[in-house]
């Protein structure tokens, strides 16, 4: 049995206010318009219809199921689109409007006014969010000929006249209601409501990062390079780039094509990877935050205008001008240290300690050329032993241990790079599989500072409504 009630979605504005179309970007891993066509497709309307002049957009709602409304005259004012929905929509049905940038709408205070409707036949009915009004708005079948008559940019609460018969329901949370206007209403949406957290890097100290936030409800987005040069490949989810997908610990990892897929596999429980070095698709992703967890030892690219939340993993940051947050990486009495001013402590080039051992248990390419694995990630391995090849140079074991490190066998890697890493102590020898202590200590690092960021902004914003 039907609602008599057609859901008519309103997407056909030019976002002037706002600069760019606002319904193409992202919000939580989904387009802004998608979080809206999402939640009304069950709810048994008799149709859903969309209104819009954008083939991209139209092509978005039949995957969703909405009929297709192609309304090009959106210069003619908001009427212009109300009329094209009224004029489509099933006749003797009554009219439900929505706007398509309302992504925090939940799928329960639409069923409760539809059974508002079912209760109060006959009546207009009115939302309002924390006392203020919004949509979406249903409009008895008997108002259509009074909507048909809307002129210029006029909204269809115009038509409502004080001898009209209507009942308001009231909503508490105002963000529910709360459409996207300007960038700062959309940053604040993201603080608001946003649990995706856009990760550039998956090499184990991001892998330690990424399993923090998946552990406490965030959703993680990997971006990387389309050749990934983690050296401990056995526990970094970048790994996904050259198998598919990868598990490290009680995380999984799939290599994806677009952002389309990042929903997808939010659902199925799996961390979306995307080759994307150069972090182009982030606007259309809607994080609340990026952390840069490339440890590239400088800045690549990451500034405080990707994100309402930025975070540096550490040298080559400062805080706040280029992020919110700088990281300490540095092994040592200040690992994991939170920096809201200032950067890191300088790559020394000398690796940290372990085991009574520095320099020596990481292991440089003395030639450019390609790599041929010998032995590999968890052996353990005897000084002068051959490890691999460069073209035709042997890569010797400069010490005794566990092979923890090795990056992926046939790359082209330039002299001097950082190509394997050997852990001489005898307690860590089943260690290799797992996350380590130092990514451990960075992630829960990172977790603390997003936390503690989410809170400020979210402070802020009450005080300010």
């Amino acid at each position: 049995m039907g609602t008599g009630v057609s859901a008519i979605v309103l997407a056909a504005g030019h976002s002037e206010r706002f600069g760019e179309d606002k319904l193409r970007l992202g919000f939580d891993g989904l387009p802004l318009l998608a979080h809206v066509l999402e939640k009304i497709r069950w709810l048994g309307f008799d149709e859903a219809l969309l209104v819009s002049g954008d083939d991209e957009l139209l092509q978005l709602g039949a995957r969703y199921g909405f009929i297709s409304v192609c309304h090009t005259e959106s210069y003619l004012g908001q009427s212009a689109s109300i009329k094209a929905g009224a004029r489509t929509a099933a006749p003797g049905n009554d009219l439900m409007f929505f706007v398509g940038d309302q992504p925090l709408l939940r799928r329960q205070s639409i069923q409760a006014l539809l059974e508002c409707r079912a209760n109060n036949p006959n009546k207009i009915v009115l939302p309002t969010f924390g006392g203020k009004s919004g949509s979406p708005v249903i409009f008895p079948a008997k108002y259509r000929a009074r909507l048909l008559e809307l002129e210029g940019d006029k909204g269809g609460k115009t038509v409502i006249q004080p001898s009209d018969n209507t009942e308001q329901f009231h909503f508490a949370d105002a963000y529910e209601g709360h459409d996207i206007d300007t960038r700062e209403a959309y940053e604040r949406l993201l603080i608001k409501g946003s649990r995706t957290v856009i990760v550039r890097g998956g090499g184990d100290i991001a892998t330690g990062v990424v399993q923090k936030l998946w552990r406490t409800g965030f959703r993680p987005v990997i971006l990387e390079s389309a050749a990934p040069t983690a050296i401990r490949r056995s526990v970094a989810l970048s790994q996904a780039v050259y198998n598919g997908s990868a598990m490290v610990e009680d995380i999984t990892a799939r290599l994806i094509r677009s952002t389309s897929e990042i929903h997808g596999c939010f659902e199925q429980g799996v961390i979306p990877v995307l080759i994307d070095e150069h972090a182009s698709c982030v606007k259309h992703i809607g994080s609340v935050a990026v952390i840069d967890a490339i440890i590239a030892k400088r800045n690549i690219g990451t500034h405080r205008g990707l994100a309402p939340i930025t975070i540096g993993l550490g040298p080559g940051f400062t805080a706040p001008n280029d992020v919110d947050v700088v990281i300490e990486t540095m092994r040592g009495h200040n690992l994991g240290r939170i920096l809201h001013e200032g950067m890191a402590m300088p790559n020394t080039g000398v690796p940290g300690e372990v085991g009574g051992v520095a320099a020596l248990r990481v292991i440089h390419s003395p030639v450019a050329g390609k790599l041929s694995i010998v032995r590999d990630i968890g052996e353990t391995v005897r000084t002068g032993e051959i490890l691999a090849h460069i073209g035709d140079t042997p890569i010797i074991a400069p010490i005794c241990g566990l092979l923890r490190g090795m990056i992926q066998c046939g790359l082209h890697v330039r002299s001097g790079q950082k190509i394997a890493d050997i852990d001489p102590r005898e307690t860590e020898r089943d260690n290799w599989r797992t996350i380590s202590d130092k990514s451990r200590a960075i992630g829960g690092a990172v977790l603390e500072a997003l936390l503690s960021e989410i809170h400020k902004r979210r402070e802020t914003i009450s005080h300010e409504h």
